[in-house]
């Protein structure tokens, strides 16, 4: 190889390097001139760029992320009938972002979007009636609500309205609740995946069909929803529809744990505590942190778990799974 090809390959990575710098400088600029026009339009009173404006300084597109300067924005433009900058608006007020909390004036933006007939208020609007937030708790009017947004084929609407079908009483509607859960579940909605999932596998409706449930098991899990995450690795686990295999099985565990999912917490700790590559350092500060959000029941299995665990460390082990249990808590804490 001769000298030049070596100083080309040499210098191939430093090239890369300077071409992502450079990439990146290139969006950070158009990020802040971005910024700038919206601002100059934006105090000329355009609604839109008061919009983008806000946007900018909520996520900090272009600028420092600043909430508090954020809402003046979103308030001119929602005062003006942006329904998205009312929809935010809303949100803010909710949750007492950039402003203190507000439920009557979350409501009333809300539904002023909902006049314009954007879903998203709508379905928030469903959400707040249905759990007496600031409204009359009343199930046919937030049924009411949330038709309103699965009829603009709203996905978490779709899958409210199977939800609820499934608990009308006497008895549940399982057509209805099957014929929205898959009409959101085509949508990719994770929780709509999961519903449906179980009415295939439990044969609710319809018979069962083991094969369809596990194809939206998966799809659920993938896309993050924690109790499918935690089914797919008992179905690993345990063989049950699929080949066992305990890597699968702590894959998914591990996936559902790092949500903070107590039962995936668990089942991940048995598995570094009685599986085939035990660790029970390991297997001691998941127990830890499970029993921390358990309850009833479950904590005490944790505990006895837990228990049987320490026996098998010294008590430096101990404390240092028990920090390690620390930076568990503080990354649920910091969600």
């Amino acid at each position: 190889m001769s000298s030049q090809t070596v100083l080309m390959y040499l210098a191939i990575p430093v090239l890369l390097g300077l071409a992502v710098f450079a990439w990146r400088a290139l969006a950070a600029l158009r990020l802040r001139m971005a910024f700038r026009s919206a601002r100059e339009k934006a105090e000329k009173g355009d609604a839109q760029a008061q919009f983008r404006l806000a946007s900018c300084y909520y996520w900090g597109r272009g600028v420092d992320d600043d909430q508090a300067k954020a809402f003046p924005w979103f308030e001119k433009a929602a005062e003006q009938g942006h329904a998205q900058a009312q929809i935010c608006l809303a949100g803010m007020y909710r949750h007492a972002i950039g402003v203190g909390k507000d439920l009557k004036k979350c409501v009333a933006w809300l539904r002023k979007a909902a006049e314009a007939g954007e879903a998203e208020a709508e379905f928030a609007l469903g959400l707040m009636t249905e759990q007496g937030q600031s409204l009359p708790r009343d199930m046919e009017a937030a049924r009411a609500w949330y038709r309103k947004a699965a009829d603009k084929n709203f996905a978490p609407a779709q899958t409210c309205l199977g939800l609820m079908a499934l608990r009308r009483e006497p008895e549940p509607d399982y057509e209805t609740a099957r014929a929205w859960l898959d009409k959101a579940a085509r949508q990719n909605h994770a929780e709509a995946q999961a519903a449906l999932s179980a009415l295939h596998r439990e044969g609710l409706g319809a018979p069962p069909d083991p094969a369809a449930a596990f194809a939206l098991m998966y799809k659920a899990a993938g896309n993050g929803h924690s109790d499918a995450q935690y089914t797919l690795g008992r179905c690993y686990e345990q063989g049950e529809g699929v080949r066992r295999s305990e890597k699968k099985a702590r894959l998914w565990y591990t996936r559902a744990a790092n949500q903070g999912h107590v039962r995936g917490l668990s089942a991940l700790a048995w598995m570094y505590a009685w599986g085939s590559r035990p660790d029970f350092a390991t297997a001691y500060t998941l127990f830890t942190v499970a029993r921390e959000l358990a309850r009833d029941e479950m904590r005490e299995k944790c505990d006895a778990a837990r228990e049987e665990v320490g026996r098998n460390l010294t008590a430096a082990v101990r404390a240092k799974a028990e920090k390690n249990a620390e930076v568990w808590r503080g990354r649920f804490e910091s969600r």
